[in-house]
């Protein structure tokens, strides 16, 4: 776990010095060639294969993470990195708190424990301040003097 908790932060420092030189959309697809290479290493040692019985669903959580990937590598390049992390990582806390909302509190048949996610959640939504040192977020173009003094 600390391994991969070093590997995420190593890279997103790298998209960091690298979005000054490369697009996010260029970022994506070179991280996407070190994952396939590192993926088909692993299935080529362990003798599996790639072959679904659901390939419409994975084409979905492809759609779905390579969209996420680049909202994060576009969060990295454009806010200060420890806002984006923060954004990124207490997504979440987020979701559980939308998803007991949404049931009602309950998951199944009894009731959850959600001193957890509930204890976490302030840290969590607490605002944070925002930079936006680009004319463009989003796709949209920004007033930056309505954002108010960086």
């Amino acid at each position: 776990m600390v391994l991969a908790s070093f590997w995420f932060a190593l890279m997103a420092v790298g998209i960091k010095y690298a979005s000054n030189s490369f697009s996010t959309f260029e970022l994506v697809f070179y991280r996407g060639l070190v994952s396939i290479v590192f993926m088909g290493i692993v299935v080529r040692a362990s003798g599996s294969s790639l072959r679904t019985p659901v390939p419409l669903m994975h084409v979905w959580r492809s759609t779905i993470g390579v969209t996420s990937l680049g909202a994060w590598f576009y969060a990295i390049a454009h806010l200060p990195l420890a806002t984006a992390m923060t954004h990124a990582n207490r997504a979440p806390l987020t979701q559980a708190r939308h998803q007991l909302d949404r049931l009602g509190g309950r998951l199944g048949a009894r009731k959850p424990d959600v001193s957890a996610t509930r204890s976490a959640l302030p840290g969590g939504i607490s605002p944070t301040t925002v930079t936006i040192n680009s004319p463009a977020a989003v796709g949209m173009r920004l007033d930056t003097t309505a954002v108010g003094p960086s």
